[in-house]
Formats: structure tokens, sequence, C-alpha cells
């Protein structure tokens, strides 16, 4: 059976998704906002994702929409960028997962909304998108992985090891974080900690 989607109510979820992350993002980082402030910004950002996942092909095509609609526009591009990642890697789309990466490596080098995507993906989506992306990755896609992986609290097993001795500065930076993020004494420099 295949159960009929209304289009414009898709896309309503795409622009959606989009501003609610963004206005999460920024309430995350203000003390304006209490726990239960971002619990209910969580509570309606994952019900417009969850609408985008249920409408398949089409929840993506609204998501590639919106991003391109924002990008057209100029300026700040964030929340759609988080949902088209985050909806291409639940539904399992590695081309347009590439694309939304490969995306925000150059306009966002930062990569807080891919990190966020992938933090925010179910257990099943999350475990394979690591593995995908982890494969030849490059250092950059590596700490978003790193990211994402400490965000979840999961454990980024041989990762952290690779990425804590890794030539590339940032993701030796990023890898350090993480150390301290997961409490990892085991994997902390000499000294540290004392």
């Amino acid at each position: 059976l295949t159960r009929p989607v209304h289009l414009g109510m898709v896309e309503r979820h795409a622009d959606e998704a989009a501003f609610l992350w963004s206005r999460r993002d920024l309430a995350a980082r203000s003390p304006a906002f209490d726990l239960a402030s971002l619990a209910e910004l969580d509570g309606r950002l994952e019900a417009n994702l969850e609408g985008l996942v249920l409408a398949g092909e089409h929840g993506l095509a609204a998501a590639r929409s919106a991003l391109e609609r924002a990008s057209r526009r100029g300026g700040d591009t964030d929340g759609e960028l988080f949902t088209v990642a985050h909806v291409a890697a639940e539904l399992g789309d590695r081309a347009s997962l590439s694309a939304a990466l490969a995306l925000a490596e150059v306009a966002r080098p930062a990569a807080r909304p891919v990190v966020s995507a992938l933090a925010w993906l179910s257990e099943g989506a999350a475990a394979r998108a690591v593995n995908d992306l982890c494969a030849g990755a490059s250092p950059w896609l590596l700490r978003v992985v790193l990211g994402a992986r400490v965000a979840r609290r999961d454990d980024p097993g041989d990762l952290l090891l690779v990425a804590l001795s890794s030539p590339d500065v940032p993701l030796r930076a990023r890898a350090l974080l993480a150390v301290g993020e997961l409490g990892r004494r085991d994997l902390a420099p000499e000294g540290w900690g004392a």
C-alpha cells in the first residue's frame, strides 16, 4: 500500500524543520532558554523531520528544494542543510547525503549543521551513515563523523585513535576535545587533568 502524499504539507515540513533547527541551534547557546524550552523545540523539530522521512523521496525533494530556495536568497542556509543531510541519511540516499556534505564542506567548514543532522539520526541510520562516511573520508568529514558520534555519546572506537594521531591539526584538535567530552582519561595526553 502506498499512502497519498500532500506535497504542500511536505514542503511545509521542510521549511519548518529548517527554521526550527536554526532556532534550536541559537537557543542551545542562549541563557534565555531552559531545558523545557529546548525540549519543546526538539519535539516540534522531530515531528517535522518524521513527516519528511515518512514522505520518502517526496520529503527529500522538498528538503532539497528548500535548500535551493534559501541558497538563491543568499544568507544562512544552515537549517536547510541540516534538513537535507538528515533526511538523506535517514532514507539511505548516499548521493544526496554526499552532495549535502560537499556543499557543507565548502560553505560551512565549521560543520555544525551536518554534525547535528547525523547526531539526530535513528540508531540504524546513524550506524549506516557513519560506516559509509568513514571509508576513505577527508579529515573534514572525519571531524564531522567524530562530532556526531560524540554528540550521540557513541564510542568512536578506532576513529578516535586515528584522529588523535592524524597530521591534520583540526582533526587532531577535535579528537582531543572528544577525549574530554567522553571522559576518556585513558587517552588524555600525559599531565592533563593532574
